[in-house]
């Protein structure tokens, strides 16, 4: 999953990612959030492993020592638990 911002490069502080209401093995286990400014050289801001989503529409925040502007995001999914299909209600990118 990958996002251009709008209105360029903003600091994303934190993330939230929404479990969806269909399998749970469709939840993400593990993940990196990387950012870019050209949209070929990433950076990873965050790697998680081991995660879970216990319920439905569950909404987990992540904090990111992070204090420099990006103009492209992106998540990528290392491992589900078990389903060949990711799926995500809500990715929000939360910062200044």
């Amino acid at each position: 999953m990958r996002y251009q911002l709008s209105g360029g490069a903003k600091t994303v502080k934190m993330y939230t990612l929404t479990s969806a209401n269909d399998f749970p093995g469709r939840d993400p286990k593990s993940w990196s959030l990387q950012a870019s400014n050209d949209g070929s050289s990433w950076v990873t801001l965050d790697t998680r492993t081991g995660q879970d989503f216990p319920w439905r529409y569950q909404t987990r925040a992540f904090a990111l020592n992070n204090n420099t502007p990006y103009s492209h995001y992106r998540l990528q999914i290392n491992e589900t638990h078990g389903d060949s299909i990711t799926q995500l209600a809500e990715i929000e990118l939360l910062g200044r």
